[in-house]
């Protein structure tokens, strides 16, 4: 009796494909480059992924539902936007101060910084200390603008790779030192449709 082995639709798992390979690439940049080297390197190669990756998405959308890797995975329009939304979310730390008076929103501040705070999550079960450093420094930023700013009530979101994390409380613990609040971790349903705040808005 032969074995037969699987058929995998490569262009409809291309977005999950493309970081899995940055992933596999970053993890040898990791092993045999120094930290000098290694970081400039892993960027381009984590921004290139992403970008890539986002194009595959694009250019799958409008596609009819269908399954892949042995009807193990489906690829639908909503899959395909929350894997969007995961791409983008992953860059970026946004801190959004606004005056809320009722139903009344008025935006009185926006930054947004690249941390890449998923760095390695993937492969190792853990943040790496690049990316918490990044983000740390971000938030240390931000903290500076919302003591300026007198901001009188904070929530800082993350999304599940700090549930992934098997070290996050490195991260939880910087985060309360310095705004002395515990950072929520959101859903992925709370993450997209937190996704607008990453928009430009109109004058």
């Amino acid at each position: 009796m032969g074995f037969q082995s699987p058929a995998l639709e490569y262009g409809a798992l291309a977005p999950m494909l493309i970081i899995f390979g940055a992933a596999i690439i970053g993890v040898i940049v990791e092993a045999f480059l120094s930290a000098k080297v290694r970081a400039p390197i892993q960027l381009a190669i984590s921004l290139g992924a992403v970008v890539l990756s986002l194009s595959q998405v694009w250019r799958l959308r409008g596609s009819a539902t269908t399954t892949a890797a042995v009807n193990s995975v489906v690829i639908d329009g909503p899959v395909l936007f929350m894997q969007g939304t995961i791409l983008i979310l992953s860059l970026f730390a946004l801190l959004l101060i606004a005056d809320i008076d009722g139903n009344n929103f008025r935006e009185v501040v926006r930054d947004m910084e690249i941390v890449r705070l998923g760095q390695g999550v993937d492969e190792t079960g853990q943040f790496h200390p690049d990316a918490i450093a990044r983000t740390l420094a971000a938030v240390d930023k931000f903290a500076a603008e919302i003591a300026k700013r007198g901001v009188e009530k904070i929530r800082f979101c993350a999304t599940s790779a700090t549930r992934d994390a098997t070290n996050r409380h490195v991260f939880v613990d910087g985060v309360r030192e310095r705004l002395g609040i515990e950072l929520e971790v959101i859903s992925g349903e709370e993450a997209v449709s937190y996704t607008h705040l990453t928009l430009p808005t109109k004058a």
